[in-house]
């Protein structure tokens, strides 16, 4: 690859620790793809074969309801980078990731990976950092949802477990309140 592509790897957040000889050595490493929009990148259960990193354009990361409703978890755009649980674990991959326009991505491999997380410390710690994140926003996420379904089925079972003549008493305005007879 050219000096041009280890340009293109210096705007990646992740990468900034690392001098231009250090980007030009990991740019040699990379397979560089290209996608269009609307493409497919990843699916979800797809064997994890490296980490993306998203020298132009921006994808989402989605997965999709039992009812085929598509949930956005994240968008990525230039600088960011997609695919670094399933290249730590070598788990299959999480989510399926869907280019949102033009796109180029430097794809590397595992193996390269994990080498990179050896010899360069500062960038260990970042991708910690960065994962740190995703596990707080999803446990918030998470707990929200849970509180939210928890109280509903909670009331549920209140208003189940009350007398039938009591189930549409309204406490808190006795005028609103059917007669009993």
């Amino acid at each position: 690859m050219d000096s041009s592509n280890a340009g293109s790897l210096s705007n990646i957040s992740l990468l900034s620790d690392l001098s231009s000889a250090e980007l030009e050595r990991l740019s040699k490493q990379c397979t560089w793809l290209n996608f269009a929009a609307g493409e497919q990148v990843l699916g979800r259960n797809a064997d994890g074969n490296g980490i993306y990193f998203v020298v132009a354009g921006s994808v989402r990361i989605v997965n999709f309801s039992i009812s085929g409703r598509e949930i956005t978890f994240d968008e990525r755009s230039a600088g960011w980078y997609f695919g670094e649980i399933s290249a730590l674990d070598g788990e299959p991959r999480s989510a399926n990731v869907i280019a949102t326009g033009r796109l180029e991505v430097a794809q590397l491999s595992q193996n390269s990976f994990n080498k990179l997380l050896i010899e360069f410390p500062q960038f260990t710690v970042k991708l910690l950092l960065d994962l740190s994140k995703i596990i707080r926003i999803s446990q918030q996420h998470r707990s929200k949802t849970w509180n939210r379904t928890h109280r509903h089925r909670r009331k549920q079972i209140c208003w189940y477990q009350k007398p039938r003549y009591l189930r549409n008493t309204c406490w808190h305005n006795p005028s609103h309140s059917p007669q009993r007879y």
